[in-house]
């Protein structure tokens, strides 16, 4: 018997070597995945501040760099203007200091959908009456596709 139980203890060895092996594995895999998005999150939300924030002072030139090309040329078609710096500076001109104001602080909070690329920002009321910011990473940077 004591050999048997020898033999047992040998064989269980390799097994609990492998599960702990698979725990460990396991666990750094979900914490790197967790890292990850926490970090796109924080890149999301980042994007969307700085965003809104040269929405809100008027800097065309800085809002336009940071949206895609295709939001940047249905932003200048809306607003029939040359290019994007205009048309952010046709967007915003009607609004006053406060207004403003309240557009560059409208930012809510920023998720990712479970399908799909985007990363979404929510915004708080404001005077253009933007909800949501789409954005899409190009080049490790988020930039604004689509605003809702």
């Amino acid at each position: 018997m004591v050999g048997t139980e020898d033999g047992q203890g040998k064989g269980r060895l390799p097994i609990l070597c492998a599960a702990g092996l698979l725990v460990v594995v396991g666990g750094l895999g979900i914490a790197h995945a967790i890292r990850d998005t926490n970090s796109r999150l924080h890149a999301v939300r980042d994007a969307g501040h700085t965003f809104l924030g040269a929405l809100g002072s008027d800097n065309g030139e800085r809002a336009c760099a940071h949206m895609t090309r295709t939001a940047q040329t249905e932003l200048v078609a809306d607003q029939h203007q040359k290019n994007c710096a205009q048309a952010v500076n046709a967007l915003v001109a009607p609004l006053s200091s406060a207004e403003r104001h309240r557009l560059a602080t409208s930012y809510d909070s920023a998720f990712f959908a479970k399908e799909g690329s985007f990363g979404h920002v929510n915004v708080r009321d404001n005077p253009l009456q933007i909800t949501e910011l789409l954005l899409s990473e190009s080049h490790g940077s988020w930039l604004v596709a689509e605003m809702r």
